[in-house]
């Protein structure tokens, strides 16, 4: 099928950790699933996401991250720093993606802006070219 709006699984402690980045994300039209490492191994069992988006830092060998290897979604991870912090992107295997730099936060939300309508772009695209039974409609 063919997904009518961005997915986007959203790492974090706890709800309260992802609610500005939520708001932004539901605005720009995503469907947001929230899970902590501990739980989101369950639902990468039984869905997919175009994106991964995690407050909580992440490593080469979570099994989150293995999880998704081979899989078209993007990883990106915040590490704090002392003004703020960085957004950075991770390939399939938990490395952080060569050639591509971290990003400061207002740097990373207009990525994102982009990707996203990048992704929108890409989704109505197909629409017009598969016939309307493989489009997702219920997104």
């Amino acid at each position: 099928m063919i997904a009518a709006r961005p997915t986007i699984l959203l790492l974090a402690e706890n709800r309260l950790a992802t609610s500005g980045l939520t708001d932004f994300l539901e605005r720009q039209g995503c469907a947001c699933s929230i899970a902590t490492l501990s739980s989101a191994p369950d639902l990468l069992r039984s869905r997919t996401f175009d994106f991964m988006i995690s407050t909580v830092p992440l490593r080469q060998g979570d099994p989150v991250v293995l999880m998704l290897g081979g899989s078209d979604c993007r990883i990106f991870y915040r590490i704090a720093v002392e003004d703020g912090c960085w957004w950075v992107p991770l390939d399939g295997k938990g490395r952080k993606s060569l050639g591509s730099p971290a990003l400061r936060c207002a740097e990373f939300a207009a990525f994102l802006e982009n990707a996203l309508n990048d992704f929108k772009a890409a989704s109505e695209r197909r629409k017009q070219e598969f016939p309307a039974y493989l489009v997702n409609a219920s997104d």
